[in-house]
């Protein structure tokens, strides 16, 4: 009796170790994971925060108290101003 309750305890054991295994590597891949969507959302909040400053640039630019259209048309060709 003794012998197959010290079988049946290291049997345990390895099954244990063996669930160890597994969630020490599941937790290692959701750190990896949580790190790689942190960078991506990091890479896209850049993004975004560069396309909205471009975009305000350029409303700034041709949207601005002078219109950029009426500039143009404002503007005499390079030949006729000597």
């Amino acid at each position: 009796m003794f012998d197959r309750l010290k079988t049946e305890n290291e049997q345990r054991k390895v099954e244990i170790h063996g669930l160890k295994d597994i969630l020490v590597r599941e937790n290692d891949n959701r750190i990896r994971e949580t790190e790689e969507l942190r960078m991506a959302m990091e890479l896209g909040q850049k993004k975004q925060s560069w396309n909205v400053t471009s975009m305000s640039n350029l409303l700034i630019i041709f949207k601005g108290p002078n219109n950029w259209r009426r500039q143009l048309r404002r503007r005499k060709p390079i030949a006729n101003s000597a």
